[in-house]
């Protein structure tokens, strides 16, 4: 006879909410060191276009330790309970909404995250990752990497005016497009590629 199993019908729930994920935003580093609001407007354009088309939204966070090896060697910043440590004010609010997750990292790179790793891999028809906020170089490259070790094929797209990266277009074009990382100038750039790609239409 058959019985109803609460705990298979909630995971075929979930697995198909999560067969129509195809995006997904990653902001690095954005806690209250952050105060510059062209940077943050620039990524809030994105994220309120996430919201509108269900996208995931993911904040990755650094915290520390006083004996995390980290302080040592870059000095005391972003210790677990300073106000410094924590998410900038004008995301608060985004952290409770649906398709948001929230991961911690003890490292310059917020891949090395175990739980992020899971996610990746349970999403499984993701066609775009789009990484924004502070020192996103070696989180960009740390994501290229560990798709090929899964043989995920996903886009990664960076918009520079959604970062603090300094270094001329043409230079990072040249260091990340072996790395399958697209990099343009601004969101309207971004959306454009998106169109091409035919991520979006």
């Amino acid at each position: 006879m058959w019985k109803y199993n609460r705990e298979e019908e909630f995971l075929k729930i979930v697995n198909k909410e999560r067969e129509k994920i195809l995006r997904s935003l990653y902001i690095i580093d954005m806690n209250n060191r952050v105060s510059d609001e062209k940077l943050i407007n620039n990524q809030k354009e994105l994220i309120d276009e996430a919201r509108t088309n269900n996208d995931l939204v993911n904040f990755v966070l650094d915290k520390h330790t006083m004996d995390s090896l980290e302080i040592k060697k870059k000095g005391v910043h972003n210790i677990v309970g300073s106000y410094e440590s924590d998410l900038i004010k004008e995301y608060k609010s985004e952290i409770s909404k649906p398709n948001t997750h929230v991961y911690y990292k003890n490292s310059r790179n917020g891949m090395y995250n175990r739980t992020l790793q899971d996610d990746i891999t349970y999403y499984k028809n993701l066609r775009e990752i789009i990484v924004m906020g502070i020192d996103i170089y070696d989180f960009a490259i740390g994501l290229s990497n560990y798709l090929d070790e899964i043989n995920k094929d996903v886009k990664i797209l960076i918009s520079r005016s959604t970062t603090n990266l300094k270094e001329s277009f043409y230079y990072l074009n040249s260091l990340l497009d072996d790395r399958g990382i697209c990099v343009v100038e601004n969101n309207e750039y971004l959306k454009q590629l998106e169109k091409l790609y035919k991520i979006r239409k």
